[in-house]
Formats: structure tokens, C-alpha cells, sequence
């Protein structure tokens, strides 16, 4: 698991692409509490991620089996930041 901050944002997509080509299962979970995130630097960043898995897919990477986006759960409040 992967907790998204503004600190570790750039190197997202090296990461994504690293656990695409091991075939890893892998999660990323937004930082919550102590921080806010750079909103549009986080959209940027999580679409190219997402562009990596794209063209994962299209060559065969099994995406449902090996990653999860986070674990939000909205019907019931955090008791715990990340």
C-alpha cells in the first residue's frame, strides 16, 4: 500500500510502472488529516498513473487482480488518518 502525499507524488508513475512490470499487487490510499493534497497536481500525476495502467491492460495486465485504488469508505467516518 502506497499512501499518496504531496511528497511523494512525482514518483507515482515510476511506481506505477515498476509494479505494472512485476506483475505486484499494489494499493494507493490518499494521505488524510495532517495535509492537504495538491488537488491539481494529484489529478495530473494519478492520470498518467492511470494512462500506464491503460496500456497495461490493453497488453494483457490483469488490473482488477493486482490493484486497488484506496479503501474510502463513505457510509462511516474516519477514526484514523493515514
Amino acid at each position: 500500500m502506497t499512501v499518496v502525499s504531496n511528497e511523494n507524488l512525482d514518483g507515482l508513475p515510476a511506481l506505477t510502472e515498476y509494479l505494472v512490470s512485476q506483475n505486484l499487487h499494489f494499493r494507493y490510499s490518499f494521505i488524510q488529516g495532517k495535509e492537504n493534497l495538491d488537488q491539481q497536481k494529484t489529478i495530473e500525476v494519478m492520470e498518467k498513473c492511470y494512462d500506464i495502467l491503460g496500456n497495461a491492460i490493453e497488453n494483457g495486465y490483469s488490473f482488477s487482480q493486482y490493484h486497488k485504488l484506496c479503501d474510502l469508505k463513505f457510509l462511516q467516518p474516519y477514526m484514523k488518518t493515514c
